[in-house]
C-alpha cells in the first residue's frame, strides 16, 4: 500500500471511530447512582465497568460494515481488483460471523441488508480514497461535487442502516431493545449533521 493511500484509509477509519464513539456515548448514557453506588465502591465500578463494556460492544458492532467497507475499497484501489471480487471476500467474512455467531441473535436475513450497506460504503470510502486531501473533511469536499450530493449519500447511508436495524428488530421480536435501537438512529443523524455542518454549513438532512 502506498503511503498517502494508508494515510487516507487511516484518516476515514478514525473519522467512523469517532461518530462510531460518539453515538455509543449519546445513544448509551450513564446509570444513575444509588445509595448502593455511593456506599459501596465496589458497585460503582462494576455498573461502570459494564457500561463501559456495552458501549465498546456497540462500537465494534456499528464498525463491523464500516470496517468491511472500507477494506474493500482499499482492495479495489491498491490492487486494481475488480469492485466484485472485492466485495465477495466481504460476503465470505459476513458469511463466516454467521456461522460462528449465536443464531438466536443474527440472521442470514440481517446479513444480507448489512451487504447492502457495505457496497454502498465501499463506493463511498472508493471515492474517499481516490480524492485529494489532507484531512476528512477535505476528503469530503474533493470526492463530492457539492454539499447536497454528500448529503445524498449520507440520506441513503442511513435508510441501509435503518434496514439493518429493522431486520434486526423483526429477528429477535421482544428480545430487541427498541428504545436503545432508536437511540442509535437518532444520534447517528444527528452527529453526522454536525460533521456535515462543520464541513460544508448549516444545510440539514432529513429522511
Amino acid at each position: 500500500m502506498t503511503s498517502q493511500l494508508e494515510t487516507k484509509y487511516t484518516l476515514i477509519l478514525e473519522h467512523e471511530r469517532r461518530l462510531a464513539r460518539a453515538v455509543a456515548y449519546a445513544a448509551i448514557p450513564p446509570a444513575r447512582l444509588t445509595v448502593w453506588d455511593v456506599m459501596i465502591p465496589f458497585v460503582f465500578i462494576t455498573n461502570h465497568l459494564k457500561q463501559k463494556q456495552r458501549r465498546q460492544l456497540f462500537v465494534r458492532n456499528f464498525l463491523f460494515t464500516k470496517t468491511l467497507a472500507l477494506d474493500a475499497a482499499r482492495t479495489i484501489a491498491h490492487h486494481n481488483t475488480p469492485r466484485n471480487a472485492a466485495l465477495d471476500q466481504a460476503d465470505t467474512k459476513t458469511r463466516d460471523v454467521l456461522k460462528q455467531a449465536d443464531q438466536q441473535i443474527y440472521s442470514d436475513t440481517i446479513r444480507t441488508k448489512q451487504m447492502a450497506e457495505i457496497k454502498l460504503l465501499t463506493d463511498h470510502y472508493h471515492g474517499l480514497l481516490a480524492a485529494q486531501g489532507e484531512t476528512y473533511e477535505a476528503l469530503v469536499v474533493s470526492a463530492y461535487p457539492d454539499k447536497a450530493a454528500y448529503l445524498n449519500f449520507l440520506k441513503t447511508l442511513q435508510t441501509a442502516e435503518t434496514a439493518v436495524i429493522q431486520a434486526a428488530q423483526q429477528f429477535l421480536g421482544h428480545r430487541s431493545d427498541t428504545v436503545m435501537l432508536q437511540r442509535i438512529e437518532h444520534n447517528s443523524i444527528r452527529l453526522r449533521q454536525r460533521r456535515v455542518d462543520r464541513i460544508f454549513g448549516d444545510l440539514k438532512f432529513e429522511i
